[in-house]
């Protein structure tokens, strides 16, 4: 897919991967701690002899936290330190898995991947729906078949059942020739995600509905933003997720009621790793709904702008209205904005449709499925 052929695109710096030299760091953001910048210099020289290293289960926090500033700062992914409590949190010990590769003699992390499991009864269909994401291996330590060696523990979660996740172009070949993990399962879009700068958003050109009434979460009834989910997120029924999604640290979220009190829209601005902040849960039912949430949400947050480098969006490539309104709408004539892409594949009739039309910036890609 070539995305500068397409004029919504003709302003943007395109990069065909997430892997980037770019890094914005604040060690003060979302507690980030200045050992873990230490911890690069582990592999400043790359190593001619194989590492000695184990592969732990559900390690420790630090551990966590040492592998997602790496992921953060190097890949672009807008994870933070919460993000671990919150999948363990939804998934339970039994059906959550984060596995980690340790260097042996520098107690270093190398590598990652995790496993989540939508169990029967969360899923409408019945079937358990299993979700494989956070696959990462320092680039220093590559040449070793860690990442082979993860990604066979993660299989050992999943045995036969079905599975979906995100990938980079590289990474979407090597599922399909190694595992056959999306190889007659990619959806029609890819998944798009912009880098712009909170300095050049201008929300005067965002249109506010004054019909359209929006509130905090908090004041909406919890089930009813449950019924609006599940509209989208078929099969799996994401309840345990959005109730560790929507008390996320520092995040703000915004609901959007029709006449009948019934959820039309949501939309979610939180801080993430890297001095970034990132608009997710970002789903609604038409273009206009969307802008008026965007405009509200993003002007609640907007006193916080100044402390960040970035914000991210992630949108599928088919909802043009989304891209509009993101990369065109509100920001100034000559923004700069980044553009990466992901290519969403399964194994297994793992989903019939997702309602592109409706998801306008997903959210956390790992454990979220949109």
């Amino acid at each position: 897919m070539v995305l500068c052929a397409n004029n919504l695109f003709a302003r943007f710096r395109f990069k065909p991967s997430l892997f980037s030299k770019t890094v914005h760091n604040d060690p003060s953001s979302n507690n980030l701690k200045t050992k873990n910048a230490l911890k690069l210099a582990d592999f400043a020289n790359p190593k001619t002899t194989p590492i000695d290293y184990e592969i732990v289960r559900n390690g420790s926090q630090a551990q966590f936290e040492e592998i997602v500033y790496k992921i953060a700062t190097e890949e672009l992914w807008d994870n933070n330190n919460f993000d671990y409590a919150d999948w363990l949190g939804t998934f339970g010990e039994k059906n959550f898995a984060i596995y980690f590769a340790i260097d042996k003699a520098t107690g270093s992390v190398l590598g990652s991947i995790s496993v989540g499991q939508y169990s029967g009864d969360q899923c409408a269909d019945g079937i358990p729906f299993f979700v494989i994401s956070f696959y990462y291996v320092h680039p220093k330590a590559r040449r070793f078949q860690i990442g082979h060696k993860l990604f066979e523990k993660a299989l050992t979660e999943v045995g036969e059942s079905r599975v979906f996740g995100y990938a980079v172009d590289v990474m979407s070949a090597k599922y399909v020739r190694q595992y056959g993990h999306g190889k007659h399962n990619l959806l029609d879009w890819e998944l798009l995600l912009y880098f712009g700068e909170p300095k050049d958003i201008r929300l005067c050109q965002l249109s506010r509905d004054p019909t359209i009434k929006i509130l905090n979460w908090q004041s909406v009834d919890f089930e009813a933003i449950c019924r609006f989910d599940n509209s989208l997120s078929a099969p799996v029924d994401r309840r345990n997720y959005l109730q560790r999604a929507l008390r996320h640290p520092g995040s703000l979220t915004k609901v959007a009621l029709n006449a009948n009190a019934e959820v039309i829209g949501t939309c979610q601005v939180r801080p993430v790793l890297a001095n970034r902040i990132s608009v997710v849960l970002f789903y609604a039912n038409s273009p206009e709904i969307a802008e008026s949430l965007l405009q509200v949400a993003l002007s609640d947050f907007r006193p916080k702008f100044g402390t960040f480098s970035q914000i991210v969006y992630k949108c599928p490539s088919s909802n043009t209205a989304s891209i509009e309104l993101f990369c065109h709408k509100m920001f100034t004539t000559n923004a700069h904005i980044e553009v990466h892409h992901a290519r969403p594949q399964f194994i297994g009739n793992a989903i019939d449709c997702f309602p592109v039309k409706l998801l306008f910036s997903l959210c956390d890609c790992h454990c979220s499925v949109i």
